[in-house]
């Protein structure tokens, strides 16, 4: 089914969490979805691909596409999780993640309680490196500390890829004490799609828009147990991933 490109704007613009059906997203009929937004003077933010789409655009276009057939549903508003089941297997956690996007504070409450149910655990995270001591940079010039065209791991812009990766124990070597819960993997994935739609809304000249790769709804096995092991042996874990 095609439909005609509307105008470029067509009322006010709108965020909205928009569903593909299952049997129907395919490669042509979502990239047709994405044009006809993109045509229309919408935005799309966060892609889960052949899934969902956190998207902005005017209130004609998202009307325009409720007729097509690759798009099972669209909200603007939160989404009751379980009139979504029936779109697929992972419609619900994609429907958790949009929640957490208009309510966020509640996000920021359940990983408050986290943190103090694990609060004991240190050492367990990756340590950056930091840049060169001021002393070392030229004052002089920018371009010790201003990324170039070339250095496109030092700022975001255009299309992003995002790997979710988790890892849990088998118990290949170390006890295996700790498995991830439903609840506990869908607070990370709702909490990096939420930092990452805050860096989108920061500078929309940019025009970020982030896809994800899913790692994590079922973590990758490692003979150790990460949390019970202090960040420096993250080398094993790293590796077995």
């Amino acid at each position: 089914m095609a439909l005609a490109a509307p105008p470029f704007s067509t009322g006010p613009v709108e965020s909205a969490f928009i569903l593909f059906a299952p049997e129907k997203s395919n490669m042509l009929e979502v990239a047709q979805v994405e044009m006809l937004i993109e045509t229309g003077g919408g935005r799309i933010v966060h892609i889960f691909p052949y899934q969902a789409l956190v998207v902005q655009a005017p209130e004609g276009v998202l009307q325009q596409l409720s007729g097509h057939p690759a798009v099972a549903a669209i909200f603007t508003e939160s989404v009751e999780l379980s009139t979504v089941d029936s779109y697929g297997p992972d419609a619900r956690r994609l429907a958790g993640v949009w929640n957490n996007m208009l309510a966020p504070q509640a996000a920021i409450s359940d990983l408050n309680m986290l943190a103090e149910e694990h609060s004991a655990e240190s050492d367990d995270a990756f340590i950056a490196p930091d840049l060169p001591p001021v002393s070392e940079l030229s004052l002089a010039s920018n371009s010790s500390v201003t990324p170039g065209y070339y250095q496109t791991s030092e700022y975001m812009a255009g299309s992003v890829a995002v790997g979710i990766i988790l890892v849990e124990s088998n118990g290949a070597v170390d006890r295996s004490s700790e498995n991830w819960t439903e609840d506990e993997k869908q607070l990370v994935f709702s909490e990096i799609v939420a930092a990452l739609n805050w860096w989108a809304q920061l500078e929309p000249r940019a025009n970020l828009r982030f896809v994800y790769e899913d790692h994590f709804s079922k973590p990758l096995p490692t003979g150790v147990e990460p949390v019970k092991r202090p960040y420096t042996d993250e080398r094993y874990w790293i590796a077995d991933a």
